[in-house]
C-alpha cells in the first residue's frame, strides 16, 4: 500500500454501477419472493444454517446473502450497498468489486458459524448434563442464562412449567417436561439461519473508510464523521455487541467477519486512499 493519497475528480465516482444494481436488483426480487410465497419454507431451505443442523447445505453460504428478515433489514443494507458500493466498483471494476462483495460474505459466515457453533457444542454438553440430572433449581438456572430472547409463547410456556414445579417439586411430569423444554431449545438454536448482506455490507465500509478515510458520512444525515472514524467506531461497537450479547436478534460476528475479511484482502491486494476533489 502506497502512503501517497491520490486526488480523483467526483465525475470518476459513478453513483450507479453495474455490480450494484445487479445485487440491488437480486436482492430486491429474492425479499419479494420471500415474502409473496412461502417464507419459512424458502428460509429453510435457502438461509444458513449452522453444519449441526439437518437444514445444513452448502449452497446456503450465496443464497443467504440474498434473503433479509424484514422490510428494515433489506431497506437499510441496499442503502449502504447503492451508497458505498458504487465508489468502490468505480474504481476497482465491476469483477474485482463483485469478488469482494461475495468473499466478505463468505468470510463473515464462516466465522459466524465458526465461534456460534463452538458455543453450541458448549450448549450441547450443557443439556445432556441437564438431561442425565434434571432439578427445578437447575431448570432454573439454565433457563435464566439461556432464555432471555424467546419467541413469547415459548417463553410463556417455560414461566409456566417454572410455576406449576416450583408447586410440586416431586412432580416426575415436570421433570420430564423440563427434559422436553431443554432438548426443544438446543435444537431452536440449532436450527436458527442466519440470512442478509450484512456481512458483505460490513465489508464494503471497511473498504470505503480505508480507500476515501476523509470524506465525511453523514450519521442520521446529520451528524459528519469522517469515514475511517466512522469504520473504527462501527468495528468497536460490533465488538462490543458480539461480546455481551447486547444485540439479541442481530448477527454481530458475521458483521465482524466481513469486516476482518475485507481488512485481509485489501491488504493482500494493497490499497491507495483517495481522496475526492473539485478541480
Amino acid at each position: 500500500m502506497s502512503d501517497d493519497t491520490q486526488t480523483v475528480q467526483p465525475s470518476d465516482i459513478k453513483r450507479s454501477t453495474s455490480g450494484v444494481k445487479i445485487l440491488l436488483a437480486v436482492n430486491i426480487g429474492a425479499f419479494l419472493f420471500t415474502y409473496l410465497f412461502n417464507t419459512d419454507r424458502i428460509i429453510d431451505q435457502f438461509a444458513l444454517h449452522y453444519f449441526q443442523s439437518d437444514l445444513f447445505v452448502w449452497y446456503q453460504f450465496i443464497t443467504s446473502l440474498f434473503l433479509h428478515g424484514g422490510l428494515w433489514h433489506i431497506a437499510i443494507n441496499m442503502f449502504v450497498l447503492w451508497m458505498f458500493g458504487s465508489p468502490l466498483e468505480s474504481i476497482w471494476g465491476t469483477k474485482k468489486f463483485m469478488f469482494f462483495y461475495f468473499i466478505c460474505g463468505l468470510g463473515a459466515s464462516l466465522l459466524f458459524l465458526g465461534i456460534s457453533g463452538w458455543e453450541l457444542n458448549t450448549l450441547d454438553d450443557e443439556v445432556t448434563s441437564y438431561i442425565e440430572a434434571p432439578s427445578y433449581q437447575e431448570f432454573v438456572a439454565f433457563t435464566d442464562e439461556h432464555m432471555e430472547s424467546l419467541p413469547p409463547q415459548y417463553a410463556e410456556r417455560v414461566n409456566q412449567l417454572k410455576n406449576n414445579w416450583q408447586e410440586n417439586l416431586q412432580s416426575s411430569q415436570y421433570t420430564e417436561q423440563s427434559r422436553d423444554v431443554v432438548q426443544e431449545y438446543l435444537q431452536r438454536r440449532v436450527d436458527t439461519p442466519l440470512l442478509g448482506a450484512s456481512g458483505a455490507i460490513y465489508g464494503l465500509l471497511l473498504a470505503f473508510g480505508l480507500i476515501f478515510p476523509n470524506i465525511p458520512i453523514y450519521i442520521y444525515f446529520v451528524l459528519p464523521m469522517k469515514a475511517k472514524y466512522l469504520v473504527v467506531l462501527l468495528f468497536v461497537v460490533e465488538l462490543y455487541m458480539s461480546y455481551t450479547g447486547a444485540g439479541v436478534g442481530i448477527a454481530n460476528l458475521a458483521h465482524l467477519g466481513g469486516m476482518i475479511t475485507g481488512f485481509i484482502l485489501l491488504q493482500l491486494w494493497g490499497y491507495q486512499k483517495r481522496d475526492v476533489r473539485q478541480s
